[in-house]
């Protein structure tokens, strides 16, 4: 990207990650044995 591009979003432009926080996958696997499966999740 040309360099005033890259100035003019760089309050915006951070490092993102397009994997889901560990917290929000132990509450879905929680909730999915909960919900789907029936059981409690694994020891």
């Amino acid at each position: 990207m040309a360099p005033e591009v890259q100035q003019k979003f760089a309050d915006v432009a951070k490092a993102y990650s397009f994997e889901f926080s560990p917290q929000f996958n132990a509450d879905r696997n929680k909730l999915w044995y909960e919900k789907v499966a029936g059981t409690p999740p694994p020891a």
